[in-house]
């Protein structure tokens, strides 16, 4: 039981048991369609809801992807900004260099964790903490920033790195037009990827 807990937990540290659902079909070359980036996202509240109590699913999650330059002191700068939930920092747990990721208590409430890119290109050297950004008009108070890390390709070469993070149900309420993108899902490694990853197709299919 000890080592088999070792084990999971180095998994999970890894993020090796990640699932991302992406709406719209793949192209032959297994990539997603890069319409699918673009167009109205089928994904729903209800879909993470089914999800979630799936055996064999640990957390889910959504992915937002909210459109626009952010601004700060009437400057616009570029960044990757997607809303989600608090369970993300559980999902793939990260040391913060300043701060804190956002709680579940604070889903509606108007913060943000900026990743090391723009934290750099919109502060410098400047504090970052407890400043304000703009995000098409709303603003955020910065809460917490990440450490500098590798580019991921898991979002199609805009990684991890470049992000801006707000709470879902902030964004769903201050932003209009938020639709959600993805659901990423944590698995539990004590299940085979075989048979979640089946649980997870057939739900999906019911429910499309």
């Amino acid at each position: 039981q000890g080592v088999k807990k070792e084990v999971t937990d180095q998994i999970q540290g890894l993020g090796a048991n990640l699932v991302f659902v992406v709406p719209g079909k793949l192209d032959k070359n297994s990539q997603p369609n890069p319409l699918a980036l673009l167009g109205v996202s089928t994904l729903t509240r209800q879909d993470l809801d089914a999800l979630t109590v799936l055996p064999g699913v640990h957390k889910v999650t959504p992915f937002m992807f909210v459109a626009g330059t952010v601004e700060h002191e009437r400057q616009p700068f570029s960044a990757f900004v997607v809303a989600t939930a608090a369970a993300w920092a559980d999902i793939r747990p990260r040391p913060m260099a300043e701060g804190r990721f956002f709680t579940r208590g604070e889903e509606i409430e108007n913060v943000c964790v900026l990743a090391h890119q723009p934290r750099a290109a919109i502060f410098g050297d400047s504090p970052a903490l407890g400043k304000t950004l703009t995000v098409q008009g709303a603003a955020f108070r910065v809460i917490g920033i990440l450490p500098d890390e590798q580019a991921s390709a898991s979002f199609g070469g805009g990684g991890f790195e470049n992000m801006i993070f707000l709470p879902a149900g902030a964004a769903q309420k201050q932003i209009p037009h938020v639709q959600i993108n993805r659901i990423v899902l944590q698995t539990n490694p004590e299940y085979s990827p075989e048979q979640v990853l089946g649980e997870i197709e057939r739900m999906m299919r019911v429910s499309h």
